[in-house]
């Protein structure tokens, strides 16, 4: 997530036009957005209805109970945790499907941290092995973007703070952890491209070969920006996508229509670079 005006924040994926940002290009960036925020769903700007139900009331448990297309629900939900900042959705994302592909694999976590501990007259070292938001950076991901530009404790040469990680530089650094991934850009919607799409989100959510992370575009109240989360299951009678939406400061899990979903990745980072999209995302470590 790439900014070029020198007043731009961008906060948790979100981005926050100040005035001196064009009228014109905030108003074409809410337009793309796909809003919402909690209990706070009006009609989308795609479909012009609400695309947004909460996967814990009546009508998101019934999907949940009824689709056969939850596998992944199942591989990600005990592994989930919510970004550390706001800055932080990409990464926040990635552990997440780190941590459930360490355990496909039988695998213990790589990172360790110890506190040394005094039992009588004997010290043990107490283990914690966890992937977290912290950790998931190392100096070979800090070649791929300076973890401290997303931790917002420096900001880019032109003055501007850069956010976040764009969908390339996360598949890069899921290769740095061992891990293959494939990247669909959404350059463009169709009936034909959100049919495939459709039909690789089935396949995706009941493997466990691979795990399905978007990068989105949704905005509240003005606010606008990239996101990203993964996918957990599939509802077919809605046509919905069970989202485990790691911004828990701002939203809970969620169904939206898969529709919607596919017109938010089809926009572009805020660098107007590359076009969003998803990650399908290989279980196997290397």
């Amino acid at each position: 997530m790439k900014l070029k005006s020198a007043k731009t924040f961008a906060l948790a994926g979100l981005l926050i036009a100040n005035t001196s940002m064009s009228m014109a290009f905030a108003n074409d960036t809410i337009t793309k957005s796909l809003t919402f925020h909690y209990d706070q769903y009006p009609a989308s700007v795609y479909s012009k209805q609400v695309a947004v139900t909460n996967w814990n009331s009546k009508e998101g448990i019934e999907r949940l109970q009824r689709t056969e297309y939850k596998g992944d629900f199942y591989r990600l939900a005990h592994h989930f945790k919510p970004q550390v900042n706001p800055a932080a959705c990409g990464q926040g994302a990635a552990t997440v499907v780190l941590s459930a592909i360490y355990e496909l694999n039988h695998k213990s976590f790589p990172v360790i941290e110890e506190w040394p501990i005094t039992i009588g007259d004997k010290k043990y070292p107490l283990q914690y092995r966890l992937i977290n938001d912290s950790n998931f950076f190392n100096e070979s991901t800090d070649k791929i973007l300076d973890r401290r530009t997303i931790s917002m404790k420096i900001t880019k040469k032109d003055g501007s703070f850069g956010g976040g990680i764009d969908i390339d530089e996360l598949q890069k650094m899921l290769k740095v952890h061992g891990v293959k991934s494939k990247l669909v850009n959404v350059d463009k919607f169709s009936d034909e491209k959100l049919a495939a799409f459709r039909k690789e989100v089935k396949e995706v959510v009941n493997s466990d070969k691979e795990f399905l992370l978007l990068n989105y575009d949704h905005s509240y109240k003005g606010l606008m920006g990239g996101h990203f989360s993964p996918v957990a299951a599939y509802d077919e009678k809605s046509d919905s996508v069970l989202i485990l939406d790691v911004a828990a400061h701002r939203n809970p899990w969620i169904w939206v229509n898969l529709s919607d979903i596919y017109h938010a990745m089809n926009t572009k980072n805020y660098a107007q670079t590359s076009y969003r999209g998803y990650l399908v995302v290989n279980t196997k470590l290397k």
